[in-house]
């Protein structure tokens, strides 16, 4: 018997961040092995079905994308895995991002773990004046056939 996570009501919730016009937060909030970083990877599919352009990870890769005018185009994902190892420079600079977003649609998806998160990173994400979607995660899992 294989046991897997059941993620079928945080993918709905995923889906309906694509394809909107606006700038949105995304955060996947969990422990170890809650399955963030795959819900990161279906996020990117979803993104990529919908001819988004995807940026993981780093912030000059980022900042050149959002300066580039790519979500005002075809829509934008910046992916972050495991944002709770980054450290306060890096938090601070994606605060000043997140409390002036670009026109157009612009995803920001963070995975991280938040009882190892900095009060850096809480400040950081406590200041985006964008839509804002958390998605908690826990262990449960469902029996696959």
């Amino acid at each position: 018997m294989t046991l897997t996570l059941n993620r079928d009501r945080e993918l709905a919730l995923l889906a309906t961040t694509v394809g909107g016009r606006n700038p949105i937060l995304v955060e996947l909030r969990g422990g170890p092995e809650t399955g963030k970083t795959t819900l990161l990877s279906e996020l990117s599919e979803l993104a990529d079905l919908q001819g988004m352009a995807r940026h993981d990870g780093t912030l000059p890769r980022m900042l050149g994308a959002l300066v580039g005018g790519a979500a005002e185009h075809s829509g934008l994902l910046l992916t972050f895995d495991d944002l709770h190892l980054a450290d306060d420079p890096f938090c601070e600079l994606l605060g000043q991002v997140l409390r002036n977003p670009l026109a157009g649609q612009t995803i920001f998806a963070a995975a991280y773990r938040p009882d190892q998160a900095s009060p850096a990173l809480f400040a950081a994400l406590d200041q985006t004046r964008t839509t804002r979607l958390v998605i908690e995660l826990d262990g449960s899992y469902a029996e696959a056939r």
